[in-house]
């Protein structure tokens, strides 16, 4: 092999590794993929309680503006719970999010410690949206904390008598909290659990985002056919996705699934799982957050589009030259004749 075929030989070995280094940073989303709901190792906490009947509720008020507070999720569906470490302004919340599977037509406790950890007092108020007669509050909607002092707040979870996932946001002191109430009915067969694998429950925006999927028939010779409804709301209940496929069920089963986010606005979103099947409907969900790309991630996709673009070029300046001596050599054979 001349000179040239080599230089040519390189450049198609280049653009080729250039192209599949482009698609791989294109399905992947430039993070780590981990086993981990949110990547990582969070504590996830319960802060369930068993039913509660014959206590004084009243609504929450619904909120008429969003916080401009961003909390980290911490769980990734299924049986659901809450996690620790929302802070805005002083205020301080053992919990950053609530996630819970519960049956039809049953209610369920929910306690949250809100700490005044400022300087001075500060006026505590608690709103609501999306979540009228689902989220029942134990208490007044507003009340103050002197400094470093603390108190905690019941709210009532409803299932109503319809099967389905609830979700909705709940802002306490300035800090908003997603919730999921996902919603079954009995006999139930299955358990279905959804969790993020994103690192911190981020998804930059026009990645992918990143699930895993756990079905455990609750019985023995179980063997049905499920359908799985997949769907990605905002906090107000809005879809922008939804997609569905049937899996033969005989066993546990699990699998992953990646979601395009497409051009997302940034903010908190759900994905919320239906398994469909003749005895009834078994949901799960999970909380994530649509971020901006990263420098870090812009530099990568630039880099690599760069890269794809200058191996284009010299493949077809190499492919040109080659041609051009082709012809060249030619029509000095011919002259020779």
């Amino acid at each position: 092999m001349n000179k040239r075929g080599k230089m040519l030989a390189i450049a198609m070995l280049l653009l080729a590794t250039a192209v599949l280094v482009f698609i791989s940073f294109s399905f992947t989303g430039h993070d780590i993929v981990s086993l981990n709901s949110g990547g990582g190792n969070s504590t996830v906490v319960s802060s369930l309680s068993p039913i509660m009947r014959g206590s004084f509720f009243i609504q929450i008020p619904v909120s008429t503006s969003a916080s401009s507070s961003n909390p980290t999720t911490a769980s990734g569906g299924g049986a659901g719970g809450v996690a620790t470490g929302g802070i805005s302004s002083g205020v301080n919340l053992n919990v950053t999010e609530i996630n819970v599977t519960m049956l039809n037509s049953t209610n369920r406790l929910v306690s949250i410690l809100v700490t005044n950890t400022g300087a001075s007092s500060v006026d505590i108020s608690i709103s609501q949206s999306n979540l009228t007669n689902l989220v029942l509050l134990q208490g007044n909607s507003s009340f103050t904390l002197n400094s470093s002092q603390a108190t905690i707040v019941n709210f009532l979870l409803i299932a109503p008598a319809s099967v389905g996932i609830y979700t909705g946001t709940l802002t306490i002191g300035g800090i908003t909290i997603p919730v999921s109430i996902n919603v079954k009915n009995q006999p139930n067969l299955f358990d279905s659990r959804i969790v993020v694998l994103n690192p911190s429950y981020t998804v930059e925006q026009g990645n992918k985002l990143r699930t895993q999927v756990t079905l455990i028939p609750r019985g023995p010779g179980i063997r049905i056919d499920a359908t799985l409804n997949y769907t990605i709301t905002d906090s107000s209940g809005r879809a922008y996705f939804n997609s569905s496929e049937t899996l033969l069920v005989d066993g546990n089963v699990t699998i992953k699934r990646n979601f395009d986010t497409g051009k997302l606005p940034f903010g908190n979103y759900t994905i919320s799982l239906q398994v469909y099947y003749p005895e009834g409907i078994a949901p799960s969900s999970a909380q994530f957050e649509v971020a901006p790309k990263t420098l870090l991630g812009k530099i990568i996709y630039y880099s690599v589009f760069s890269l794809v673009g200058i191996s284009v070029l010299v493949v077809f300046i190499l492919i040109l030259r080659t041609r051009r001596r082709k012809d060249n050599k030619s029509q000095l054979n011919k002259s020779n004749v």
